[in-house]
């Protein structure tokens, strides 16, 4: 009975570990896909907030050339 390739022990066993296989794959594609998703929102976040930051830059500049336009007209 143990080794019988239909209802022997060691079918059992050998479907119950590949019953956890399937469940650790399934875990590991589902956190996958999680990671997947965050990366997306962090990459268009920082896409953002670089468009911010030029955006400060130039604004930046020119009132620092407005700033100097001023103080060179005294």
């Amino acid at each position: 009975k143990m080794l019988d390739p239909v209802t022997g022990d060691l079918k059992s066993v050998d479907d119950q570990f590949e019953t956890r296989v399937k469940q650790f794959q399934n875990n590991i594609d589902r956190q996958k896909s999680l990671f997947d998703a965050q990366e997306a929102r962090i990459r268009k976040q920082f896409t953002a907030m670089e468009a911010a930051v030029q955006q400060l830059q130039n604004t930046a500049g020119i009132l620092g050339s407005q700033l100097a336009s001023l103080t060179s007209n005294k």
